[in-house]
């Protein structure tokens, strides 16, 4: 099941994830904006990488935290092939599903795998602000009572699959492009997001491609400066 095609009222196998949205859960079983999720992907670096006979724990950290995460097998020699290639301070891939441990999130590991490519972490965003924003749509159109509003948050969506899609209607966006309006483009408050924020859904490295892809989309006239010039909304 492809993350974001499915509506709230169903279960999404596989997700793309931050550390964040992970840990912000307060329900008993696992959800992210109202969809339950049964395995977790995160991209992180590995730290405190620990085996001990038949398990082995380590945090996951992204830009917007570290969570802990934990392997467990029969045997040690399973736990070593399981962890084969990983190497602390490196990046990472990783398949799990969240459990709680005396009250805090951990991630119990199905499969992890090393990242060597800088795109797999852009990628890896993509899908997740995809995911969040198709997941928000969804949201405002079962809470929405009027037909007027339902049907505004309907072709939302469907402007969204067609950006997405990289339709006709709308220019010839990069990855990266795509990902930041996705973003101001999910924040329904009258103001709008901030640069500031949008900044903060990504790593350090791509702050200057962040911002170039700001300007690109005021330029182009599919977002715009709300109160101030820190403040940005889609039109």
């Amino acid at each position: 099941m492809a993350a974001g095609s499915s509506t709230a009222s169903r279960f999404q196998a596989t997700v793309p994830l931050t550390v964040d949205s992970i840990i912000a859960c307060r329900q008993p079983q696992f959800h992210v904006l109202d969809v339950p999720v049964q395995i977790v992907c995160l991209v992180g670096i590995i730290r405190k990488l620990e085996i001990r006979h038949c398990e082995a724990t380590f945090e996951i950290q992204d830009h917007t935290g570290s969570i802990k995460a934990i392997i467990i097998s029969e045997t040690e020699s399973e736990v070593a092939a399981k962890v084969s290639g990983i190497t602390e301070n490196h990046y990472a891939k990783v398949f799990g599903s969240v459990r709680e441990d005396n009250g805090s999130k951990i991630v119990l590991i199905m499969k992890v795998c090393p990242v060597s490519d800088c795109n797999v972490i852009t990628h890896h965003l993509l899908q997740f602000h995809y995911f969040i924003a198709s997941a928000q749509v969804e949201r405002n159109k079962q809470l929405a009572s009027a037909n007027t509003s339902g049907a505004a948050l309907a072709d939302s969506l469907v402007a969204l699959e067609d950006m997405c899609e990289g339709g006709s209607t709308t220019p010839q966006f990069t990855d990266l492009q795509k990902l930041v309006f996705d973003i101001i483009k999910s924040d329904y408050s009258d103001v709008g997001t901030t640069r500031r924020s949008i900044l903060r859904q990504f790593p350090a490295y791509q702050s200057h491609e962040v911002t170039e892809a700001v300007e690109f989309l005021i330029n182009e006239g599919l977002i715009y400066h709300s109160v101030d010039q820190e403040h940005l909304k889609a039109a």
